[in-house]
């Protein structure tokens, strides 16, 4: 009975299918079905290729054939709760990433552009993702080979996951089709596992659909906003004349049918922001504001534009897209830290009076606390709440218990973000500099800014910190990028000279 339990784990399982396949595989002449079927392969191996499956996978069945893609990533069973949600969270992520960006892959595909420049409908896919159990056990399976003019079947065992939980998972890639944003659909239990994991998606009502033969087991939501939930930069190449030909493809295509775009335009956006440059910024504030105009919800773009802004170096404009963002839509966790983010660099301002100085600072403890209270596992909150209290410490006139008292209020928060990514430790000894420094502790803040520096340098390769840094059970960081290196070691280094 033992063995028979092991055998049965806990699962991601992903569905995408090319819609109306059939149907063009009646129209079509067989050859320009396969053209079709081939660049649907290419894509999707290419998006298979940059699939990041984490090392607790036990086992990942699937692949590409026909018209489908199947992916399902089972993983172990833990006594250990955090671990295994922490575990279970990251496959999720994994199979979102693909999802995108198999689905923004396909859009810019040859035969899409084609249809695009003459003004007819993309082919879109119908893409499913779904959590649930299955087994896991040892199946025969095989290919025949042939040899000396004799076709011979050769058997092969190798560990298959079946189950419900498929099953299931293919019909919610069906009632995907009945979507008008993204396609892409979400069982109620692969969004919990999102949701409670903190991931950056957004849903819209529940789809209906006819999930064929079963009762209605879980509702079943589309997704309507992401937040760089991909980074591959290949899709946005070196190539300026053909990146060109894309956004305007994207943008025509977008003027055609906004919301079935959007996705698309949010995640080019994002990875043009990725490539930096003013130009690039330029293309971006174009591309948000021509966008907001044709949606109901435009706030992941008024985030969007307004990083742009701060790039840009236009800080006012950027906080007032800042707010409008974080206040119109309350889930969009990016932009209430990089409000509060916003809040405490002025806080640092040398051309604020001090008690300006004071009245950022509190507003940025006001907004963190808010956040903290709705989302209490989120490492960058904890990180910035020990800046702020921190910086407080410093510029704040108060009495010796006051200041004692909030200075270890700041410690305690950086324990609480070590507790939950302790990766960042340059992040935590510079903060840790910052808080001895207050204390009038010189010695031991030059120690710990040293010391972050030194980390920092271990870690970085040129400007770039590694992205696992600012990532634990699927938390990303405001910005969606790590700070750049030599601006840390620039502010450690000024604060060491003034201890």
């Amino acid at each position: 009975m033992g063995a028979e339990i092991e055998k049965v784990k806990n699962a991601i399982i992903l569905f995408a299918d090319l819609v109306g396949s059939s149907r063009l595989s009646d129209v079509l002449r067989p050859l320009d079905y396969d053209d079709i079927i081939k660049e649907f392969h290419h894509n999707a191996s290419a998006s298979l290729q940059h699939l990041d499956i984490p090392n607790n996978i036990v086992n990942c069945d699937g692949g590409v054939r026909g018209d489908e893609v199947v992916l399902i990533m089972t993983v172990e069973n833990l006594e250990n709760k955090d671990q295994y949600l922490e575990n279970i969270s990251l496959t999720a992520k994994e199979a979102l990433k693909f999802a995108v960006d198999l689905n923004v892959r396909w859009f810019l595909s040859s035969k899409n552009q084609l249809r695009i420049q003459s003004n007819a409908t993309p082919h879109r896919l119908g893409i499913g993702l779904h959590y649930g159990q299955v087994v896991l056990d040892e199946h025969t399976r095989g290919r025949w080979n042939l040899e000396n003019t004799k076709w011979t079947w050769l058997p092969k065992q190798c560990m298959v996951a079946e189950g419900f939980a498929i099953n299931f998972a293919k019909r919610v890639e069906g009632v995907s089709r009945s979507g008008n944003t993204s396609a892409i659909a979400l069982s109620q239990s692969f969004y919990s596992i999102c949701r409670n994991a903190g991931l950056p998606v957004f849903i819209g009502h529940a789809l209906s659909g006819d999930t064929k033969g079963f009762e209605e087991r879980e509702p079943i939501f589309e997704l309507v906003g992401q937040s760089v939930l991909t980074e591959q930069s290949d899709l946005i190449g070196e190539d300026n004349d053909a990146n060109d030909r894309n956004l305007e493809l994207i943008k025509k295509a977008f003027a055609r049918d906004p919301e079935k775009t959007l996705l698309i335009l949010e995640l080019v956006i994002d990875i043009i922001f990725r490539k930096g440059g003013n130009d690039n910024y330029e293309v971006i504030i174009q591309l948000a504001d021509e966008a907001a105009k044709f949606i109901t919800n435009p706030f992941m773009l008024l985030y969007r534009a307004a990083r742009a802004y701060h790039r840009k170096g236009d800080f006012e404009r950027a906080m007032r897209l800042f707010k409008q963002a974080a206040f119109g839509e309350p889930s969009l966790v990016w932009a209430h830290l990089d409000l509060a983010a916003g809040h405490w660099k002025r806080g640092l301002s040398t051309e604020l009076t001090q008690t300006q100085q004071i009245e950022e600072l509190n507003v940025a403890l006001g907004i963190l606390n808010d956040f903290i209270h709705r989302q209490p596992r989120h490492f960058y909150a904890y990180t910035l709440l020990a800046l702020v209290k921190a910086h407080k410490g410093l510029v704040a006139p108060l009495l010796e218990i006051d200041k004692e008292l909030l200075l270890t209020e700041a410690g305690d928060s950086l324990k609480n973000a070590q507790a939950l990514n302790p990766i960042p430790m340059y992040l935590y000894l510079g903060i840790e500099g910052i808080i001895k420094d207050a204390k009038k502790d010189s010695i031991g803040a030059k120690e710990s800014f040293q010391q972050a520096i030194k980390n920092l340098n271990d870690v970085r390769d040129g400007e770039h910190i590694p992205p696992e840094h600012f990532y634990q059970t699927g938390f990303a960081v405001p910005g969606f990028e790590p700070p750049r290196a030599s601006e840390l070691i620039k502010t450690w280094e000024r604060l060491m000279a003034n201890s």
